[in-house]
Formats: structure tokens, sequence, C-alpha cells
């Protein structure tokens, strides 16, 4: 049974992924080869479609319960299709899990844009610190 989910969007950020899953687990480095990322339109996260020649890279929890996948099912919505993909984990090992690919039926939505943590979370915090204090 595959326990591992491999995230390449939000769900890297481990608050996240841990309000959404339930869970606090274990993560590491990983990529994933043949697929592109790239910004979905009018929205703040990614979807990833197959590419050739290309990777992506992002983050891998260890773990997983099914509990917990019928949660990210739930918060991936209908844009996206559980598969099982073939990574390469942060200390070079091949291994088996779950990601969230993009469905065909919807890539219409994707932009040309690609997507980076980095600017996902430059955007998050601007608009943490421009929400009313809850404290």
């Amino acid at each position: 049974m595959i326990t591992s989910l491999f995230c390449y969007g939000t769900l890297q950020e481990k608050t996240v992924f841990e309000t959404v899953s339930g869970l606090s687990v274990q993560s590491q480095s990983a990529s994933l080869e043949g697929y592109k990322r790239f910004r979905v339109a009018r929205a703040d996260y990614p979807g990833i479609i197959p590419c050739d020649v290309s990777n992506v890279q992002g983050l891998v929890w260890h773990s997983i319960d099914l509990l917990a996948l019928r949660k990210l099912d739930a918060f991936e919505g209908p844009f996206y299709q559980r598969k099982i993909v073939t990574i390469v984990t942060g200390d070079h090992a091949q291994k088996k899990a779950w990601a969230y690919v993009f469905a065909p039926n919807c890539q219409h939505l994707i932009t040309d844009e690609p997507w980076e943590l980095d600017n996902y979370r430059a955007a998050f915090l601007k608009r943490f610190s421009l929400s009313p204090k809850r404290f």
C-alpha cells in the first residue's frame, strides 16, 4: 500500500498540510520527473501536467493513512486526480508515492506562468499581515 504523498504546491507548507490532513508526519525533499508545474488561472495554487523534458521539485510526506488521503482528496477537489507516481527523494532513492495531477478535462485552467513556493509564501504572509488581528 502506498503511504507517501508527493506535494509540489501549497501542501508543502507544514501548517497547510497538517491542517488539511490532520497529521503530523515526516517529510523530505523529492522530485518528480516528466511533469511541469504551472499556476492555475485566478488562483494561488499550482497544477502539474505531463511534460517529458521537465521535473517538479517538492516534498514527500510519509505515513499517510486512508482517512488523511480522503481529507486531502476533498481539499484538492475536482481539478485534480490522485495518481501513483515514481519520485526521487533527496537521498536519491526512487519511491512510489501519490501525487495530485491536474485532471485532463481541466487543463484549460492551467496558465503558462510558472508557480513558485517562495512567491506563494510572500503573498500569503502579506495577506496574513494585513488581515485583522483576532487575538
